[in-house]
């Protein structure tokens, strides 16, 4: 047996499914006049985004994820207990939203 035909039987095989299942699907009520791709609302998977219309309802995804909203009392709060600016996308809005990170500040309030 060659050295090269032992390496290549040696090496591990990468496996790459090409679909990946919704993470979040909400479907419209169905009736018998609408598609299945029709009555999707908003899908959100690991590699794409689709929302009805091209237009995201952010709310709707927070309430879907079980999340609260970003606001500014809570930026502040991170300002306060960290004694330095946050992080530009918590300023900016990029970051909206988040799930017990009220929790994670209570304990570091705590000590």
């Amino acid at each position: 047996m060659e050295v090269g035909a032992q390496r290549e039987a040696t090496q591990p095989m990468l496996v790459v499914q090409e679909e990946t299942p919704p993470v979040v699907g909400v479907r419209a009520k169905d009736t018998e006049h609408e598609t299945e791709a029709a009555a999707v609302e908003l899908v959100v998977t690991q590699s794409e985004v689709l929302a009805p219309e091209g237009r995201m309802d952010y709310d709707k995804l927070v309430d879907l994820f079980g999340c609260q909203r970003i606001d500014a009392a809570l930026v502040h709060r991170i300002a306060r207990l960290t004694s330095r600016p946050p992080h530009r996308f918590l300023r900016r809005g990029v970051f909206f939203a988040h799930r017990d990170f009220n929790s994670v500040l209570d304990l570091h309030e705590a000590g």
